[in-house]
């Protein structure tokens, strides 16, 4: 084959993969969206950071020194990663200080991580309202 046949014959070729891999584009911008059945949770998220310390003894030594609080309830605890979703178990520790009444609750993970999930003031026991 000369040169010029052999150049023909390759275009020829390149042009087939281009059409094709067109073709394949087109149909693939051309194909409608499924429709969304319920694009918004009844559920809202409320994405936030925790402070955490990878020694759970200093977290606890925070609230327990600086603001006095003492250990008043436990359980366990989930924490969904706002990176990826995953959820984690945690152990979970409320210490409040009745007197000045501050509360801290710390959820400590497998790896000893502990993390400051919430923390606040004015802490009083419940007394049913007509509403929340």
């Amino acid at each position: 084959m000369n040169w010029f046949k052999k150049s023909l014959y390759v275009f020829a070729i390149c042009m087939a993969f281009a059409a094709g891999a067109q073709s394949q584009e087109t149909d693939e911008l051309e194909s409608p969206t499924p429709p969304i059945e319920n694009p918004i949770p009844s559920y809202r998220n409320f994405f936030s950071s925790l402070p955490c310390e990878a020694d759970a003894k200093k977290m606890f030594n925070v609230v327990q020194q600086q603001y006095g609080e003492l250990p008043f309830a436990s359980g366990q605890t989930l924490a969904q990663s706002a990176q990826n979703g995953q959820y984690f178990q945690a152990e979970m520790f409320m210490l409040v200080n009745p007197t000045t009444k501050t509360y801290s609750i710390i959820g400590v993970f497998a790896d000893g991580t502990a993390c400051m999930f919430v923390n606040g003031r004015m802490f009083t026991p419940y007394r049913k309202k007509s509403s929340l």
